[in-house]
This record gives C-alpha cells, sequence and structure tokens, in this order.
C-alpha cells in the first residue's frame, strides 16, 4: 500500500510557471504615448517586437496595443490642432 506518488507534470513538462515578468519597454511606451505621441509609438513597436521575439517569456502584449492605439490617436488630435491653430493665424 505505500506507493509512491508521481507528479502530474515532470520538471522537463511545460509546467507553469506563475506569470510572465511585465518588459519595462511596454510600460514606458505606454506612458510616453501620453506625452510625446511619436515617441510613444516607437518605443511601443519595439517593445512589441522583443515580445513578439521572446516565445512566451515576457508580457505586456496589452501595454503596446494600448501605447500603440493612445500613440496614433495622440498624433492626430495633435495634428488636427497645430491645423486649426495655422488655419487660424
Amino acid at each position: 500500500m505505500n506507493q509512491e506518488i508521481q507528479p502530474i507534470l515532470e520538471e522537463g513538462d511545460n509546467a507553469p510557471q506563475g506569470p510572465r515578468p511585465m518588459h519595462s519597454l511596454a510600460i514606458s511606451g505606454f506612458i510616453a504615448a501620453f506625452f510625446c505621441g511619436i515617441v510613444g509609438l516607437i518605443l511601443s513597436i519595439k517593445a512589441r517586437g522583443q515580445i513578439n521575439a521572446s516565445d512566451g517569456a515576457l508580457g505586456g502584449y496589452g501595454f503596446t496595443t494600448a501605447g500603440i492605439i493612445v500613440s496614433i490617436v495622440s498624433l492626430i488630435v495633435n495634428t488636427l490642432w497645430l491645423a486649426a491653430e495655422i488655419a487660424a493665424a
């Protein structure tokens, strides 16, 4: 009756390792998107490429998506504002 209990997942298997570390460049790109659209866009795109290349080792894909969207909206709003200022002058 003394049987050794075998673990369901061996050490070499794809056992869950917990949450993935958040890529700091993804967070930086998201924050920068609110202050300088072009910098936020560049950082977010660069972070997305690095996250994709990490084969799931890095997290933050959602932050890169949000950073890209906020950056594009910021650039559009700033361009329209600048065009309105030039037209009013």
